[in-house]
């Protein structure tokens, strides 16, 4: 357990580069260019958590601020450190959790999906199918027979089909 106790989400001396707090004084160079302080780190066991901090301090530290070649003297820097840590919900799984729920379409039953006859014999699908199944050749046009229910004459009509369209 002792394992777990070290990578527990906690506060922890880190070490912080300056120009990362204040990225818009990249024209001066920091002495040191990091500084030592507390901040959340660690695992939370669970991957929808993130160890972040509850509570915070401001600390002052004095370092030295360079120009290059203009000027050079004692700065104090103002940063913030960690005092609480816990383990919350990562902002992404928040923002799923606050969008509505879906609503669940119920798909139609008796609609088929392709390659499936929706639990009817090969034969009965066919006969209750209203796609144009069989074409006959005539010319530029074609003849069309649309099969029709059970006991039924098969309607013939001529489609506009080009020969190049049909399957």
């Amino acid at each position: 357990m002792d394992v777990y106790k070290k990578s527990a989400c906690k506060t922890r001396e880190l070490l912080v580069d300056i120009i990362q707090e204040y990225p818009d004084e990249i024209e001066h160079t920091y002495i040191p260019s990091c500084v030592v302080l507390m901040r959340c780190a660690g695992c939370c066991n669970d991957e929808a958590l993130e160890c972040v901090p509850t509570e915070t301090r401001n600390v002052t530290m004095e370092v030295l601020r360079v120009k290059q070649r203009v000027s050079q003297h004692n700065f104090q820097l103002s940063f913030t450190e960690h005092t609480k840590c816990e383990c919350r919900p990562k902002a992404e799984v928040k923002a799923k959790k606050e969008k509505k729920p879906r609503v669940r379409r119920v798909k139609n039953p008796n609609r088929a999906r392709e390659g499936d006859s929706g639990g009817l014999s090969a034969s009965a699908h066919l006969r209750s199918s209203t796609t144009v199944s069989l074409a006959q050749r005539e010319g530029s046009a074609c003849m069309c027979r649309t099969p029709s229910p059970v006991n039924a004459p098969a309607n013939s009509h001529k489609c506009n089909a080009s020969p190049d369209n049909l399957s």
